[in-house]
């Protein structure tokens, strides 16, 4: 199943999946593994808030990793954390990263997160008429 899924996908789509699965995951096993849906098929989407949450908290960690690499191979750079007073008045300071993806960046970095419940709830209410599987940023 997962074989005729990665067929069927366009030629860039192709591209970036076959470097996750041997640049990043290594495995190409692996990379079916996770395109490979887990409902049989079917594509079901997300039915509740506790459901994303889970997928985020499971992909949060991958997508910081894909994150630094993509910093490393671009000479991106994160904003640095203000000193003193909450950095008001201040301008941004930014810096690239020179730690391991196992480094802790929380002293040095100011980095994003998973996406609050209250703003993910205001965002539904809003924008999605309460249907969760439209909600694409929690990460």
């Amino acid at each position: 199943a997962s074989r005729q899924r990665l067929s069927s996908l366009s030629i860039a789509s192709w591209t970036s999946y076959r470097y996750l699965g041997m640049n990043l995951l290594q495995s190409v096993g692996l990379m079916e593994a996770l395109l490979s849906p887990a409902d049989g098929g079917k594509g079901a989407p997300v039915q509740s808030l506790d459901q994303l949450y889970s997928q985020a908290f499971m992909v949060h960690d991958l997508f910081f990793g894909v994150v630094v690499s993509l910093s490393r191979r671009f000479n991106g750079k994160f904003r640095v954390k203000e000193c003193g007073r909450d950095g008001e008045g201040v301008d941004p300071q930014f810096a690239m990263w020179k730690g391991g993806i196992n480094d802790d960046p929380a002293d040095k970095f100011v980095l994003g997160s998973i996406k609050s419940v209250a703003s993910c709830v205001v965002k539904l209410n809003a924008r999605y008429k309460r249907d969760v599987s439209r909600l694409l940023d929690v990460v």
